[in-house]
This record gives structure tokens, sequence and C-alpha cells, in this order.
């Protein structure tokens, strides 16, 4: 199949994706299927059972920085004129308990911004019907106004991305259930790729008369195979966590097979970076254990949470 076929295939498929609507609130993220009109956690809430401890050091190195930065007008000092005010002390520590949730907000912000201007973009191409952009076109989308240089950065980055793979986006911020695990979430771009590779030609004028007899050399020509690719875009400081697996190859793989009837030959995080423009494409495709591990963590989750309620004081009432 061409590209241009290839292309217009999957946006006629995924136009027609299941009406889901997002039922979010201060307590969680929450997506109501528009089969069983249940309302079902998002992934987010069972991958956040898995424990990183990455995340803890980082929580914990965020809150020492703070109280050395606090502290560092009196590092040079003696001893025996520390004289430091108990009440600013204990203040400096409450602050710092707080600093890591702080940074979570901001790296929130940062991931919220860079995904809008993604998902405005990614939908005016799919609506106006375009198919691949060359670099200078790419180059034209305009980057977010008065926005921070992190979020600058990963707007960069996603430029980088198609301008090095051609890919194409044929569906983008899909809200999507699964009833049979009862879970939400929403796909982040569903994407063409060209796929250029070398292919035997057959060309009856390019040989060679040996001993009276014609051999025709081996030609070979570029070719377009191109494929479906899921790409969940991550602006976090690492790309590499076990959740993040978990989340896209797991469960939104899972969701996409169950909703479409198709599954993505590739799946990738794309992991921009917050400092230069660059991005890494971290390849999922071969773990396909964790479509049906992830059935395993959404058990073990609601377990744990049926112990926690458990658990919990009994109130008497008399």
């Amino acid at each position: 199949m061409t590209l241009e076929k290839t292309v217009q295939k999957y946006r006629a498929l995924f136009k027609n994706t299941p009406a889901v609507l997002p039922a979010h609130e201060p307590k969680g993220h929450f997506y109501v299927s528009p089969k069983t009109q249940e309302k079902y956690h998002s992934v987010t809430y069972f991958t956040s059972f898995i424990k990183d401890p990455s995340l803890a050091n980082w929580r914990m190195n965020r809150a020492l920085a703070y109280v050395e930065e606090s502290l560092k007008e009196l590092r040079d000092q003696p001893l025996d004129r520390f004289n430091f005010p108990r009440t600013d002390l204990d203040q400096i520590l409450t602050d710092a308990k707080s600093a890591p949730e702080g940074q979570f907000q901001l790296a929130g912000d940062i991931g919220s911004q860079t995904h809008a201007w993604r998902q405005e973009w990614f939908s005016a191409w799919i609506n106006t019907g375009q198919m691949q952009l060359r670099d200078e076109i790419i180059d034209q989308w305009p980057l977010p106004e008065n926005a921070d240089p992190e979020v600058i950065s990963g707007c960069r980055a996603i430029k980088k991305f198609l301008k090095e793979t051609g890919a194409i986006p044929v569906a983008c911020e899909l809200a999507l259930v699964d009833d049979e695990l009862r879970v939400g979430g929403t796909v982040d771009d569903l994407m063409v790729f060209p796929n250029l590779v070398k292919a035997k030609a057959f060309d009856e004028n390019n040989g060679d008369w040996i001993d009276g007899k014609y051999y025709i050399k081996d030609a070979f020509k570029t070719v377009y195979k191109p494929y479906l690719g899921f790409v969940d875009l991550k602006t976090s400081n690492q790309g590499k966590k076990p959740a993040y697996a978990f989340q896209v190859r797991g469960f939104y793989q899972r969701m996409i097979r169950k909703t479409f009837r198709v599954r993505p030959k590739k799946t990738y995080i794309l992991h921009t970076s917050k400092d230069d423009g660059t991005y890494k494409l971290i390849d999922l495709t071969d773990m396909k254990f964790l479509e049906k591990d992830a059935e395993y963590l959404v058990h073990c989750s609601r377990s744990w949470d049926k112990v926690q309620e458990a658990f919990k004081p009994k109130v008497i009432t008399i």
C-alpha cells in the first residue's frame, strides 16, 4: 500500500473513535465508558502502584538542596557565630518538605504546555489532510509564545523528531477505555512512519552479455514500506521508567488493539530534552509481556486498596 493510502486508511479508522468522556476530579482522573457507562480510574492510578526508588531519591535530594541553598550564607561563618533563629530554621525545614512538590508542579506545567502545543499542530495537520511535511514547512509552525525555555526545548525536539523520521500523525489525544480491566487513558499519537527501504528492481536494460548470454544485474530502488507506530510523548527528566513502560506498552497498546482491532508495528516513548532541543526514541515494541502483566498490576492494585480499606479504624457510633 502506498504511503498516502496508508495514512488515509488509518485516519479514517481512528476518526471513528468511540466517545469516551473524561471525568477528571481533584482526587484523580477518570473516564466514562460508552459501553458500560461506568467511571473508570485512569491508567496512571494503577501505574503509581509501581514504586520507583529513583523518585524517592530525587525527592530527598531536592529537599536537601533546598536546605543547602537556604543556609549557604552561613556556610563559611565560624561555629560560635552561628546564632540562627530557631523559628527561621523550622520554616526552612518545613519549606524543604514541600520543595519537591513545587518541582513536580513545574514539571507538570512544562509537560502540559508541550502537549497542548503539539496537539494543536497535529490536529490541524490531520484535519487539513496534509501528508508528509517538508522541513521548511515544519520550521514554519510557530513555537509557543512567552513559554519557558524547557517548553521551547521540548517543542524544538518534536520538530527534530518529525524531520528525522518523516512521521505523519493520523490520530492525536484519543481517550480510550479497556472495559475488561475497567481502566481508561489518553493515547498521545498514532503515526505512520514512511520507512524508506531498498528493494530489488528488475531492469532488463541493466545487464551484460557473457559468452553469448545476457545476464541482468541486481538493481535496487528506494521504496516506502510504511507502518503504523504508537508514540507517547514524555517531557520528564527520565524517559526509561518502569511505570512509563507499563503505561505505554502495557495499557495503551492493549486499548488500541481492543478498540480498533489493529496493532501498531512499533511502540515508542518520545523523550524530549528540557535543555537542547534533542530527543530520544525509546523502543518498547519487544516488551509484549506487559500487555498481560498490566492485568496483574490492576488486580494487585485493587487488592492493595481493599486491604487498606479493611485496615482503616472502625468508627463506632453510640
